[in-house]
């Protein structure tokens, strides 16, 4: 299929590459189906664009990618939600934020998203752990420019 993207322009993704999130994103609740674009080549953040939303897009990485303790523990209500057979099936997205003033490169350990990588189904859900907040700092805007060149 054929969408616009204000980023991007027009692009063609193919069906199997719909992320579908029946109850959106918090804040975004009609915002339901998304695919994973790069970043840059070779570089770890993601795009994460709404099919619906020209306009919509959130920088997106793997937790485990760049926190290698990072542990999820699904309850039994996501993992119906979801459709899971098993931990084979789960991969997992934390959205960016890059603030204005500083920046600086955070992401949320405490809300991912979690595919089903079979379904393509996907949730975000709220992670019950002391340990991860909203705002873990991954690194700076400065760094991820200087990154995407050096790819690039």
């Amino acid at each position: 299929m054929r969408i616009n993207t204000l980023r991007f322009g027009e692009i063609e993704v193919g069906e199997e590459a719909v992320l579908e999130f029946p109850e959106g994103l918090w804040g975004f609740p009609a915002a339901q189906r998304f695919c994973v674009l790069p970043y840059a080549d070779g570089h770890p953040v993601k795009w994460l664009q709404s099919l619906e939303d020209p306009a919509l897009a959130f920088l997106a990485i793997d937790p485990l990618e760049f926190f290698a303790g990072y542990e999820l523990e699904l309850a039994d209500g996501d993992v119906a939600a979801l459709e899971l057979e098993g931990p084979h099936e789960v991969a997992l997205l934390a959205l960016l934020t890059v603030s204005r003033e500083s920046g600086a490169v955070t992401t949320n350990l405490a809300a991912p998203l979690v595919i089903n990588t079979r379904t393509r189904r996907a949730r975000q859900v709220i992670v019950d752990d002391a340990r991860y907040v909203t705002r873990h700092l991954v690194g700076s805007l400065a760094q991820m420019r200087e990154e995407q060149g050096a790819t690039t």
